[in-house]
């Protein structure tokens, strides 16, 4: 395994990183302006929220347990892009050893439309928020071979590590 981790899903504007633009090499991070969806280039609606960190797609809001901070929010458009196409674009090797996805209330949808067989990714984090998709993301994972790593803590996120064969 390389020494590469991934960051994806950022909503749009909430993480900023001066290697946003440049290649993925070891100990660096992949991140983005666009918010992460199922696939690259859909036109959405972004809520964005006095708390950065808790934007979401406009048809997401009351899916991550936020919907206190989302009740404020302005609309912003923006382009999507896909986990795949983000991982090509920074020129992302197969082998990947962590990925981050902590979209507020997408992430199931994201890793539905994920490429488990082109990327061997190691380990993944997965915010859930307790709700629904908890038990939805767990079903997908181990369908792609994951098993779930430390599920009381953290409580928020979902650990999963690749299952070797």
């Amino acid at each position: 395994m390389s020494g590469i981790h991934a960051t994806c899903g950022l909503p749009a504007g909430a993480r900023t990183a001066s290697s946003c633009s440049a290649p993925i090499a070891t100990g660096s991070k992949c991140c983005t302006r666009r918010p992460a969806f199922p696939t690259s280039g859909a036109p959405v609606a972004l809520a964005a929220t006095k708390y950065p960190a808790l934007a979401t797609i406009v048809d997401f809001i009351g899916r991550d347990g936020h919907v206190r901070s989302h009740a404020e929010h302005r609309v912003i458009e923006v382009e999507t892009v896909s986990l795949n196409d983000l991982l090509v674009a920074h020129g992302a090797p197969r082998d990947v050893d962590f990925i981050s996805i902590g979209t507020e209330g997408s992430e199931y949808e994201i890793l539905e439309a994920f490429d488990f067989q082109r990327w061997n990714v190691l380990l993944f984090s997965v915010e859930h928020n307790r709700t629904g998709n908890e038990q939805k993301i767990e079903a997908l994972m181990r369908r792609n071979g994951y098993r779930r790593r430390y599920s009381t803590y953290p409580i928020f996120d979902a650990w999963y590590r690749r299952i070797e064969s």
